[in-house]
C-alpha cells in the first residue's frame, strides 16, 4: 500500500512536469504569480490566526483559484476574530480590544479590512476606558454622599447631646414670672410663748398685787413674692387690733 502511495506521486509529479513543459510562457509566467500570491496568503492569514489566540473562531479559511496547471492556488483568506466587547468587565474589554487590534496588524502588509478591524478595537478600547471613568466618578459621589451624611448625622447627634446636657432654667427669661407665697405656720413662723401665770405678789403693807394680764402677740404672715427673679417680702399682722397693756403695778406703786 504505501509502494502504491509512492508509484502515485510519482506519477502525479510527472504529469505536472509534462504539463507544465506543454504551458505557453504567458501560462508559466501566470502560475509562477499564483504561487507567488498562494505563499503570500497563506503566510498573511496564518499572522492574524497566531495574534489573535483565543478569540479566533474556527481556523483560516481560503478563497482559491486554479491554475493553467489545474492546481488550486490561495488567493484570499480570513479570519474570523470575536470583536465583542466583554459585558459588565470593562478592563477585560480593554484587554481584548488590545488583543484584535495587534491581530489585525500582525501580517507585513495590512489590507483594508485588517485596518478597519483595527480601528474598530480601538473604538472598543476606547468606550471600554470611557466606561471605567464613569464608574470612578459615580463611585467618587457615592462616597461624598455618605460621607456627607455620617457628618450631618454626627452635628445632629451633637446638637441633640448639647440641649440635653444644658441645665435646666425656670423663669429666668424676662418675660416669665414665678409668685412663691409662703404661709407662716408652725415649721417657718416664729413662735412666741406665753409667759406663765404668776401668783399674786404681796405687799409690806398686807395688800396684794395682780399678776399682770397676759398679752397676746399678732401672728404675722410672711408673703414672699418672685417676680423677674426679685423677692418682696410683705410681713402685715394678722389682727387689726392689739390690747393695750394695763400698768395695774405702776397705778398701785404710785
Amino acid at each position: 500500500m504505501v509502494a502504491g502511495q509512492t508509484d502515485t506521486v510519482q506519477i502525479s509529479r510527472q504529469a505536472q512536469a509534462a504539463l507544465a513543459e506543454e504551458l505557453t510562457p504567458e501560462e508559466q509566467a501566470e502560475v509562477a504569480e499564483l504561487k507567488a500570491t498562494d505563499r503570500k496568503v497563506r503566510s498573511h492569514e496564518q499572522a492574524h490566526l497566531a495574534a489573535a489566540g483565543p478569540y479566533a473562531r474556527g481556523g483560516i479559511s481560503y478563497e482559491y483559484e486554479t491554475g493553467p496547471d489545474d492546481n488550486e492556488y490561495a488567493v484570499g483568506g480570513e479570519v474570523n476574530i470575536d470583536t465583542s466587547p466583554v459585558s459588565g468587565d470593562p478592563e477585560a474589554t480593554i484587554r481584548k480590544a488590545q488583543v484584535i487590534r495587534a491581530a489585525a496588524q500582525a501580517p507585513a502588509d495590512p489590507s483594508g479590512q485588517d485596518r478597519r478591524v483595527a480601528a474598530a478595537a480601538t473604538q472598543m478600547e476606547a468606550n471600554a476606558r470611557q466606561e471605567i471613568r464613569e464608574q470612578q466618578v459615580e463611585a467618587q459621589s457615592a462616597r461624598r454622599e455618605a460621607s456627607e451624611a455620617g457628618a450631618d448625622g454626627q452635628t445632629t447627634s451633637t446638637a441633640e447631646t448639647s440641649s440635653t446636657d444644658q441645665p435646666e432654667t425656670l423663669g429666668d427669661s424676662p418675660d416669665e414670672s414665678e409668685t412663691t407665697t409662703a404661709s407662716a405656720d408652725s415649721s417657718s413662723s416664729p413662735t412666741v410663748s406665753s409667759p406663765a401665770e404668776s401668783s399674786p405678789s404681796t405687799l409690806p403693807d398686807g395688800s396684794t398685787i395682780a399678776p399682770p394680764p397676759t398679752v397676746a402677740v399678732p401672728t404675722v404672715a410672711n408673703t414672699a413674692t418672685r417676680t423677674s427673679n426679685t423677692y418682696t417680702v410683705n410681713a402685715s399682722p394678722t389682727n387689726a387690733t392689739q390690747p393695750a397693756v394695763v400698768g395695774t403695778l405702776l397705778d398701785l406703786v404710785g
